[in-house]
């Protein structure tokens, strides 16, 4: 009877040895040169591989006339915990080094490499998957399960509430609170006894931080919660500023806030390779935060500085971050600008238009 082993991974990957019934000393190894070889080299295999952390000596035992009782033993390996442990070396089964799969024996001679697909050995990461999956599902129906038991029943009776109010723009609050926005709204005393229940929020288009050149972005959508976004420069004007939307929004209908802060913008524009090369200035005016840089940007820089503006803009819901060039001709200075997604228009005594690139 003869064996052959089929090397799956390493530089001799796809190679087949054949190997007579006997114990074997084989050695996964990382290295230009083995010391400390052992002598005899008929039982003795040198399977390179590629990285230092699948190094391995590993027994193994082909029986001559029952593959059954064929066996192998790590006995030594990175990972501790397999060490001196013995497992059957069933045939045409691979061995896993790292979860990777690294050789296979078999009784034939004649196997294809391409016709096996052997995946890594995640099976048990599987199964740990499953039962972690399942645990979580267990926990949230008994944390709904109480929920439901121990919610409020005041909330049962202000459903009408909520109905009655969805006449208006506005959305719903904490504490079965319906907040209002819309100027429609009569701000008069309703008889409904259910009036208490309604919050009415004075439609408000900015709030102001005491600077004159800062004010707070609002937007208000109907049956959403407004979202309030604001630039900042440190910590303390940040909490300044969010004590000042609390203030404004009572404690049952407040806002999603959402705050940015003009350091880590810089950081990340200073990231750009353009600014290596090109200088800027910044102007920080009502809601905007415009970059203005003093040479003319390559159409490829725009598309970095337009791609960055839309990610603040998914995040933050709102264009707050505009760019220009600085304008060098005279004859426009001190004129307005309003950047357009295909290129400046210039607001002189004529309308002017000059297109990217």
């Amino acid at each position: 009877m003869l064996y052959y082993i089929y090397i799956l991974n390493g530089p001799l990957k796809e190679t087949i040895i054949p190997l007579p019934p006997n114990s074997y000393s084989l050695y996964l190894y990382n290295k230009e040169y083995i010391e400390n070889k052992e002598e005899n080299e008929k039982t003795t295999l040198y399977i390179p591989c590629y990285k230092q952390e699948d190094e391995k000596k590993i027994a193994i035992i082909l029986d001559e006339h029952n593959s059954e009782n064929n066996k192998y033993k790590i006995e030594n390996s990175l990972i501790q915990k397999e060490i001196d442990k013995e497992y059957p070396l069933k045939i045409d089964s691979p061995i896993y080094s790292n979860d990777i799969p690294f050789f296979f024996i078999s009784d034939k001679y004649d196997l294809s490499f391409s016709s096996f697909n052997f995946k890594k050995n995640n099976n048990k990461g599987m199964l740990n998957k499953k039962i972690i999956l399942l645990s979580i599902l267990i926990i949230l129906f008994f944390t709904l399960l109480i929920f439901y038991i121990k919610r409020p029943i005041i909330e049962e009776n202000n459903t009408s509430t909520v109905s009655i109010s969805l006449n208006f723009k506005g959305f719903k609050g904490e504490n079965g609170y319906y907040c209002v926005y819309d100027e429609l709204y009569p701000t008069s005393k309703i008889k409904d006894t259910l009036e208490t229940k309604i919050i009415y929020l004075e439609k408000i288009k900015t709030l102001s931080t005491g600077n004159r050149h800062k004010n707070i972005n609002i937007m208000l959508r109907d049956r959403l919660k407004p979202i309030v976004s604001f630039f900042y420069h440190n910590e303390s004007e940040k909490l300044r500023i969010v004590n000042t939307i609390n203030a404004k929004f009572t404690k049952n209908c407040q806002p999603t806030i959402k705050e940015i802060s003009i350091p880590d913008i810089i950081n990340d524009i200073n990231e750009f390779e353009l600014t290596k090369t090109i200088g800027y200035s910044i102007e920080e005016k009502n809601n905007g935060l415009t970059f203005i840089f003093d040479n003319t940007l390559t159409i490829k820089n725009k598309e970095i500085l337009d791609t960055y503006i839309k990610k603040q803009t998914a995040i933050f819901g709102r264009k707050f971050i505009f760019y220009r060039e600085k304008i060098s001709n005279p004859m426009l200075k001190n004129k307005a600008t309003l950047q357009e997604d295909r290129g400046y228009i210039f607001l002189d005594n004529q309308h002017r238009y000059f297109p990217q690139g």
